[in-house]
Formats: structure tokens, sequence, C-alpha cells
């Protein structure tokens, strides 16, 4: 009998939250986790860049008066993650995702979190 498995390429919930943790919902928002908000230094603002031909986000904190400077907002009541409303910054860079996804690699380089959009996983709760 042939049989086609696929590997998962995903985490279980709740297992990184230790670890630094980014996703991008298909709303564009950038939902940053508890470790990878405290990483950024808390900020109230953050700039956006990206490396087209290798396909990296990075986010850099910056204060709140910086031109081109998107506000970090508090997620849901209780949680500690925070959202980064960056529909513009994709819609700028033809940043599409149908789906949330996570990025896989998410690291600081200097003072910036890389985000590789050529390493990310499809995440998702399903029907609630």
């Amino acid at each position: 009998m042939i049989r086609h498995f696929v590997e998962f390429q995903g985490k279980p919930y709740g297992a990184s939250r230790n670890e630094i943790r980014v996703t991008m919902n298909k709303n564009r928002v950038i939902v940053l986790n508890a470790k990878a908000f405290e990483t950024l230094r808390n900020p109230s603002h953050v700039k956006l860049y990206f490396d087209e031909p290798r396909g990296l986000i990075a986010i850099r904190r910056v204060e709140g008066g910086h031109p081109n400077a998107f506000q970090v907002k508090n997620g849901s009541k209780g949680s500690r993650h925070k959202l980064v409303h960056a529909a513009a910054f994709c819609a700028h860079f033809k940043i599409h995702v149908d789906q949330t996804v996570m990025f896989q690699t998410p690291h600081m380089e200097g003072d910036m979190l890389t985000l590789d959009l050529t390493k990310t996983a499809a995440v998702s709760r399903g029907a609630r």
C-alpha cells in the first residue's frame, strides 16, 4: 500500500511561550507574542522594512513621533500578545498571505526582528 505522508511543520499550541513567536494573518496584522514584544524592548511604535530579494520583513523599535511609525496595539483583553496593523506596508510591497502563517525562524539581527516569508507554516485553530 502506497502512503503519502506529509510532515506537520507547525508546533503544538502554547509550545512556544518562552520563544519568539510571530504570525501574520490574512488581514495583514502582525501578531507578536510576549517574548517577541519584550525582545524588541516593549515598543509603542515600530518601523517595518522589507528585503524583497530575500523575502525578509524586519521590525525595529522607534519613537512614536517618528515618520512612518506603526503603532503597536494590545491584543484581545487578557492576552499578552501585541498587534501591528501592517496592511499599508503589505499592500505597498505586494505581500499577501491567504491564511494565518507563523514565521518559523524569527530572530534578532542587531536591533531588528527579522521574519522570513520563505519559512512560514500555516497555523489555524479551525472553526470555533
